[in-house]
């Protein structure tokens, strides 16, 4: 199993984009004002949730630990697909709202990717912690399943 770092980061920086087709901004942007709002507190919740994976990928450190986190890892990837589901039915974001979300989320977004790519890194380099190298694998994989 090869975790590819980038592919992850760039799938968890989509959902925070919160992009779709034409068909699901049309309908996203019927919504109004509850747009925003939604958008805002699916932000700060995604956020969250990339803050809790970076703190529980650091913390395994064998593959006792490895084994014990795997589910939680597991637990987070489902959230994160849940959260960033809704964003995508929000439809795009406008220019204002992104610069706005950037303001306010971007730096804590930023360092949670940052501490994230680290940590799968250094769990990808240990064929112990493999367990949750397979449960990372579902934030990749987007059906909820590993792909090797």
């Amino acid at each position: 199993m090869r975790t590819t770092w980038a592919i992850v980061g760039l799938m968890l920086v989509g959902m925070l984009a919160g992009g779709c087709d034409k068909e699901e901004q049309a309908s996203g942007q019927a919504n109004g004002s509850t747009r925003n709002l939604n958008r805002g507190a699916l932000h700060e919740a995604m956020v969250g949730k990339l803050e809790e994976l970076a703190t529980t990928l650091a913390k395994v450190k064998d593959q006792a630990s490895a084994e014990k986190l795997a589910p939680k890892v597991t637990a987070i990837a489902d959230e994160l697909k849940k959260i960033g589901r809704q964003l995508q039915s929000l439809g795009s974001p406008t220019s204002q709202e992104t610069r706005d979300l950037d303001q306010q989320y971007g730096a804590r977004r930023k360092a949670a990717l940052s501490a994230i790519e680290t940590e799968g890194k250094r769990i990808e380099a240990d064929a112990k912690l493999d367990a949750v190298g397979q449960a990372l694998e579902q934030i990749r994989g987007g059906s909820g399943g590993a792909d090797d």
